[in-house]
């Protein structure tokens, strides 16, 4: 018998299309793209390519290969299923220099409601109702949001009470990692601006 080299994926878009059972044979993959956002905390990053943002578990490689927003970059690895959706498990990054990030999608009510937007580059328009920590309610022109914003204090957030804003960066989907349901109503911004 002769066995079959599975064929490398080579864009964000082909990951997250991914079923469960797919993305967890560990399909090889070699995408380029830009970092979007980089959680220390979660171990990963977002790099986004042409086609989509898709997160990049870097658990497996040396801290002195670190990612930072904005940087162009390569990565080869393979398929995870990961808590939310499919991932890359990195193998190793190739650094690339400076690279640019990409246009922000803007984000509709539906899509900030249903996590589509998870690991997706975007801008988020709405008037500041409240501050909470590390986060702002958003009242946009469907209904209203929590976004996390952790990177910010929070004596900088209340500035922004009452005012008009419009927010970018990496969307996650706040979500049960037992349940893998969707909280209702809240987001984490990465590489919030």
């Amino acid at each position: 018998s002769v066995a079959v080299k599975p064929r490398t994926i080579t864009t964000a878009k082909e990951i997250k299309s991914l079923s469960w059972d797919l993305a967890n044979q560990q399909i090889p993959v070699t995408i380029r793209g830009v970092v979007t956002a980089f959680r220390s905390s979660y171990l990963g990053a977002v790099v986004q390519d042409s086609t989509r943002g898709v997160f990049v578990d870097v658990h497996n490689l040396p801290e002195s290969q670190p990612l930072r927003r904005g940087e162009y970059c390569q990565i080869e690895g393979v398929t995870g299923a990961g808590f939310f959706s499919p991932v890359v498990v990195a193998r190793r990054i190739i650094h690339l220099g400076a690279g640019q990030l990409p246009a922000p999608l803007h984000a509709t009510w539906e899509q900030l409601v249903n996590g589509s937007l998870d690991t997706e580059y975007a801008e988020i328009e709405g008037v500041v109702t409240a501050i909470h920590d590390w986060g702002v309610v958003l009242l946009t022109d469907g209904g209203k949001i929590t976004l996390d914003l952790s990177e910010f204090q929070p004596e900088t957030l209340r500035e922004y009470q009452n005012a008009l804003v419009r927010i970018r960066g990496c969307v996650f989907a706040n979500f049960n990692p037992e349940t893998h349901k969707l909280g209702a109503g809240s987001l984490l911004i990465g590489g919030a601006s």
